[in-house]
């Protein structure tokens, strides 16, 4: 079901937004790139488990010397890395340099993001790092302070390993502090205490110089189906997000949250053939026209079951790229050759013009601008 016409339009892009101070780098960045390179700067990808310091065979050479080379000719957004790339903290400081390495001389700066909430969702759990309890925990205390205080410390310790991006804070809504796919990775069940817990969060992070992403938009606390295995599937009405769930979004693109993650999740009542993620309603409606959303959009992760095993990839990729993710996460399974290669394919056939593409590569540019990585 297609939004009213009334509500939005939807076959109208929303603007991109690039402040003054950061016009002439972004500008002078894109032109300097082909049509492939702009491609490229729509996708983050994931560092293969064969490439890391302690390997050592000959397969796994090979294998590193093949991602390197497509790194190097393709130039993509950036990376999230795991704790299969690194047994310690040195381990993930080289690794990280290494990557930063791959890119071209005058080139942006690679985005190299991972997953630090704090509780069970920890990319470095390093003995000699300050672990964060969960957001349910922490949130428990009701004090901004404590929460900005603890994503500075964080931020810190992640600028120090070199990772630039943290795809966190979780604002989705929860009353159960349990262990489901959302539970205690939540501030709590309150949309104006995971409000002012994710402003906090978002004014720590920053102070640390790191971008922060608010996920899972518009709300992954309203369902116990993990969208990493199948898809969910949530009776709510325009009206009972913007109630409750899209609040603290709301919140955090006041307070100037640099990107915001989507979810993949079917909400029948308001877009029943696409999910949040390839959904021109929920992208181009609710986010950008609704939220006033200008920042960088970044997809959840590719390969997952909600949108691998229910959607064509090219339907995907189409979608997503024509109705405004900026960033599509490859987290795992897919080859970044052949998505460029796929969208490129898009180009040629007409389904989607340069348009399409750039609009999107001038965010990533922007972000990159932002947090100096032009």
């Amino acid at each position: 079901m297609e939004a009213p016409a009334t509500e939005w339009d939807l076959e109208a892009p929303s603007l991109v937004v690039i402040p003054d101070r950061y016009e002439e780098s972004v500008e002078d960045a894109f032109a300097s790139m082909s049509m492939r390179r702009r491609i490229a700067q729509r996708f983050v990808v994931y560092v293969p488990r064969e490439i890391g310091v302690h390997r050592a065979g000959d397969d796994d050479a090979v294998a590193a010397q093949a991602f390197a080379k497509d790194i190097w000719r393709e130039q993509p957004a950036g990376f999230i890395v795991y704790p299969w790339n690194y047994r310690s903290r040195e381990d993930a400081a080289l690794v990280i340099a290494k990557l930063q390495r791959l890119r071209l001389p005058h080139g942006p700066g690679f985005l190299v993001s991972a997953d630090q909430e704090g509780g069970r969702v920890a990319a470095f759990r390093f003995s000699d790092m300050v672990r964060l309890p969960s957001a349910a925990r922490v949130g428990s205390y009701d004090d901004p302070a404590f929460v900005e205080a603890l994503a500075y410390v964080t931020g810190r310790e992640l600028a120090a390993l070199g990772v630039n991006m943290n795809l966190a804070p979780v604002l989705d809504l929860s009353d159960r502090a349990d262990g489901g796919i959302i539970g205690d990775r939540s501030f709590g069940g309150a949309p104006d205490r995971v409000a002012a817990m994710g402003e906090a969060y978002l004014r720590g992070m920053e102070r640390a110089g790191i971008i922060t992403s608010a996920k899972h938009f518009p709300g992954h606390g309203v369902t116990e189906v993990d969208s990493h295995g199948r898809l969910p599937i949530v009776d709510y009405t325009l009206e009972d997000l913007r109630e409750r769930e899209l609040l603290p979004f709301s919140a955090a693109v006041e307070a100037g949250v640099p990107t915001i993650m989507t979810a993949h999740i079917l909400f029948p009542g308001i877009d029943d053939q696409w999910p949040v993620t390839i959904s021109p309603a929920f992208i181009r409606g609710v986010l950008r026209t609704d939220l006033d959303f200008s920042g960088v959009v970044i997809s959840d992760g590719l390969a997952m079951g909600a949108l691998a095993d229910n959607y064509d990839l090219d339907e995907t990729l189409h979608r997503a790229i024509r109705y405004g993710v900026d960033i599509i996460l490859v987290h795992s399974q897919y080859d970044l050759v052949d998505l460029i290669d796929r969208v490129e394919r898009f180009l040629t056939e007409g389904t989607l013009s340069p348009a399409d593409i750039d609009r999107g590569t001038r965010r990533v540019l922007t972000l990159k601008a932002r947090y100096g990585l032009l």
